[in-house]
Order: C-alpha cells, then sequence, then structure tokens
C-alpha cells in the first residue's frame, strides 16, 4: 500500500486538478493501480507495462520456486564502480537488451556511493525479492474491478511464471482495458524499445 500513498501522493504534487496520463513499469504499474482506485480523479489515462499484479493462490507459494523472486534476491549489489557496473549489466540478458541510454540511467541513478569509495543498489535485493513476493497477497488483484480510469495493459512475450502471464488477466478485471501484446519484446521493453513505448503513451 505504501507504493500506492507514494504514487498518489506524486501525481497529486504534479497535478493538483488531475489530468495526468500515467505509466508504470513492472511494480510502478501496481503502484499506479493503487493511486488510481484510491483517486480516479488524478488520471486521464493509464499505461501499464506488464503490472506485477497476481491473482490470489489457492495454495501456499514457496518464494523459493517463484523466479521473479529468486532473481530479485541474487542481484550483485555491489561494483567498483557505476563503469563496472554498466560493462557487468551491457555483457548478458536481459538488461543487455536495453538502449546504451537506458542502462547508462539506470547505473548512474540506480546505484549510490558508498564510504569506501565503491557503488551500491539503492534498492536494496532481499527488499526487491520480499516486494515481488508480496504481490499475491498485496490486495491490487482484488481492486482491479474498482479502478475506474480507461487502462492499456502491455505486454511482451509471454513468458510463463512472468509478469506477462498475468497481463490479459489484470485487463480482463478492470473495466475500461484494453491489452496490447508486443510479441518482440521482453518484460524490459520500456528500455529496449523506449521510442515504441512513449508512441503508446502518447496515444
Amino acid at each position: 500500500r505504501w507504493f500506492g500513498d507514494e504514487a498518489a501522493g506524486t501525481a497529486r504534487l504534479l497535478a493538483p486538478d488531475g489530468g495526468l496520463v500515467g505509466f508504470g513499469h513492472s511494480m510502478g504499474g501496481a503502484a499506479l493501480l493503487m493511486a488510481a482506485h484510491r483517486d480516479p480523479a488524478l488520471f486521464d489515462r493509464l499505461v501499464l507495462f506488464e503490472p506485477v499484479v497476481m491473482e490470489p493462490p489457492t495454495a501456499p507459494i514457496d518464494p523459493d520456486e517463484v523466479p521473479l523472486v529468486v532473481g530479485a534476491r541474487r542481484r550483485r549489489r555491489r561494483f567498483a564502480s557505476t563503469d563496472e557496473a554498466y560493462d557487468n549489466y551491457s555483457g548478458k540478458p536481459p538488461m543487455s537488451l536495453m538502449t546504451p541510454e537506458a542502462l547508462r540511467a539506470y547505473v548512474e541513478w540506480g546505484f549510490r556511493r558508498t564510504a569506501s569509495g565503491d557503488v551500491e543498489l539503492r534498492c536494496d535485493p532481499e527488499f526487491e525479492s520480499d516486494t515481488f513476493a508480496a504481490s499475491w497477497s498485496n490486495g491490487v488483484w482484488d481492486l482491479l474491478p474498482g479502478v475506474d480510469v480507461p487502462t492499456v495493459v502491455v505486454s511482451g512475450a509471454v513468458v510463463e511464471a512472468g509478469p506477462s502471464s498475468a497481463s490479459s488477466l489484470i485487463a480482463g478485471r478492470l473495466p475500461h482495458a484494453e491489452l496490447v501484446v508486443l510479441e518482440h519484446q521482453t518484460h524490459f521493453g520500456p528500455f529496449s524499445h523506449p521510442d515504441e513505448v512513449a508512441a503508446l503513451i502518447a496515444g
């Protein structure tokens, strides 16, 4: 719920009279859904790229069996410099799919310098992992029918157990939604195809 509070608060600061077009990727998409449910007047339209919103499971889920959760937990948190981080990410997927400009922005703004002179991720991998693990119990799935804002749900190629696998279900539960599937993209579509995604946002 904190994510929704932050998104709504930021939206009010940017446009006290509403009228925003909100774009959210991954957990950012879930945060915007929470914000729009609380105050739909903030937004004229939402564009959500593979929002992390999961249908509540019928049986307990072992986080250690969820690739998104495990991958976040294993994320390397420190590098000697942002240049080393850039070189590391640019050489292997999925971040190698990002444009050079997007990847450079990620390492410049996603890391902070430590007292020892190296750099570390601003978002602790354990926090990120726990956030993903809570996606099945954060209540957003139940909010979807009450989000009274025109919404475009965007998905890359559908991958089992990935956020893309829920995109069509999310669009189906939203009262004013359309689904756009971009088969040539992945969950990192906003960073690998920024111009194409920007065109969707522009409408």
